[in-house]
């Protein structure tokens, strides 16, 4: 570690500081210093532009473990296949069976005591027998429809089968995922409101609930920014690794920007 000399230009005092640092404080009166003669405002704009890079590559980061863990669930659907289409055969077989059953034990004709008696008997179990046909062929056609679903569904989700998976199909198998997620609430905003930190760069602080009732692996909240005009001129973001169920997060959201904003509105929050 490389260590220059140097004054403070308000007490005179002899200083020694590490080399290729920016800034610093005088220990002794505690003036702000600018080592290689940045201004302020520059030293804030290289800070704010370095949390924006760690935020974007943590964001890269954690959704490639997203759509790792999305490609695992659909490896399983695809294992799971052979053994719904089993069940559903098998229960194919079953009803059809019942059905047959059924249709003989209606089509037997009892006796009776007189012969216009049975014809009666006869014209009515013959009217009966039409309907029970009837009702075994639209049981048998509901059957072939649910099989058929099946194998839809399944044909896209997985390889083999009849039909060949299409990107689209797989796209939506991922949208239906994500819209299953997204209707569960896993989290709860508390007041979030601005505040000034250091060096005059405003942040959005506020408190974020995790009441899912399970740890959520990767938690994000975004909020858009509005000039005094109304225009939309930027976003900030915060975001958290293991959020324990029932904890809070007590979060500061970074400006991804260097204009003058007045307002902020909640956005998005991405959680799993």
């Amino acid at each position: 570690m490389n260590l220059i000399q140097m004054k403070c230009p308000n007490c005179n005092a002899n200083l020694e500081v590490e080399d290729g640092i920016d800034s610093f404080f005088c220990r002794y009166c505690g003036t702000k210093i600018m080592v290689q003669g940045q201004s302020n405002a520059a030293y804030t704009a290289k800070t704010v532009n370095n949390i924006a890079n760690r935020l974007l590559d943590q964001r890269e980061i954690r959704m490639a473990q997203r759509a790792e863990e999305r490609r695992k669930e659909a490896e399983h659907a695809r294992k799971m296949r052979p053994y719904i289409l089993i069940g559903c055969v098998v229960m194919f077989i079953v009803i059809i069976a019942f059905c047959l059953f059924m249709a003989r034990s209606d089509s037997s004709s009892p006796s009776g005591p007189a012969p216009t008696q049975q014809v009666a008997q006869a014209v009515s179990n013959s009217d009966s027998t039409s309907d029970s046909i009837k009702g075994l062929q639209d049981e048998a056609q509901n059957a072939v429809n649910t099989i058929n679903e099946f194998r839809d569904i399944f044909g896209q989700l997985g390889t083999g089968g009849s039909k060949t998976p299409s990107a689209s199909s797989g796209q939506n198998a991922v949208q239906a995922i994500n819209n299953a997620a997204s209707s569960q609430k896993l989290v709860e905003v508390v007041a979030p409101a601005i505040a000034t930190g250091d060096y005059g760069i405003k942040t959005i602080n506020g408190q974020l609930k995790n009441v899912s009732g399970n740890t959520l692996s990767y938690v994000q909240i975004t909020f858009a920014l509005y000039d005094k005009d109304g225009a939309q001129i930027g976003t900030a973001v915060a975001n958290i690794n293991n959020l324990t169920a029932d904890s809070i997060w007590k979060y500061s959201a970074t400006p991804l920007t260097m204009d003058e904003w007045t307002r902020f509105e909640q956005t998005e929050i991405d959680s799993f």
